[in-house]
């Protein structure tokens, strides 16, 4: 994917852009172009900002601290002018300044959105970027696990429980699935590193998962 390519570690010029606002503008870019493969949820009628602006917009903010709707809303109102134009943000009216998407737009969308194809797309983009930072990728190991979340549990429903796909000494999460209640981590782990380039990896993972069928498909 193209868009796991398209990053930079070089800084923009920008010396008064505000605390918490990521300068890496390529990487703002790439993470766009990642987030345009998500469904769009809404009707088109009405709609003023792209999805993928909306988060491109919301997943900077989170990575630069955000851990609720009101704080990305701050984050993004606040950002500069070059990361919101990064980022894909819209003109004014009159053409004088970008907007950012409001609070109601980022709860919404949030909302509505495919939690599973943000994931793969955000991976996809997470996973360009350490590529770059470390183009030598022999012996990497990404570790596979499940993990139940604790007070996600919706009346009579179990908590959601998500098999993770995690690169070893970086601790980044290049991949995500929720696991269904009719089903368990054997059958979701080909989806989940479908889209993972495994080339010169070593995958770990729990004994469940010395399958024939699972080897196979690696």
């Amino acid at each position: 994917m193209s868009c796991q390519h398209a990053t930079s570690s070089e800084p923009a010029d920008n010396p008064e852009a505000p605390p918490g606002h990521g300068e890496d503008l390529d990487g703002y870019r790439s993470l766009l172009e990642c987030l345009a493969a998500v469904p769009e949820p809404r009707r088109r009628h009405g709609i003023r900002h792209r999805l993928a602006v909306v988060l491109a917009s919301a997943v900077a903010a989170v990575l630069a601290g955000a851990d609720s709707i009101t704080a990305i809303s701050e984050w993004a109102a606040e950002a500069p002018a070059e990361v919101l134009a990064a980022l894909g943000a819209r003109w004014d009216r009159r053409g004088r300044r970008r907007i950012a998407p409001s609070p109601a737009t980022f709860r919404r969308v949030l909302k509505r959105v495919d939690a599973t194809a943000v994931a793969a797309a955000f991976g996809a983009w997470l996973a360009g970027q350490l590529s770059t930072a470390s183009p030598d990728l022999d012996g990497l190991v990404i570790a596979l696990d499940g993990k139940t979340m604790r007070g996600a549990r919706a009346g009579e429903d179990k908590a959601p429980h998500l098999l993770a796909a995690m690169i070893c000494g970086a601790r980044a999460v290049i991949a995500q699935r929720d696991v269904d209640q009719k089903t368990n981590e054997i059958t979701q782990v080909k989806p989940l590193l479908a889209g993972v380039d495994l080339r010169g990896t070593l995958v770990t993972a729990d004994a469940m998962h010395v399958q024939r069928e699972t080897a196979r498909s690696w």
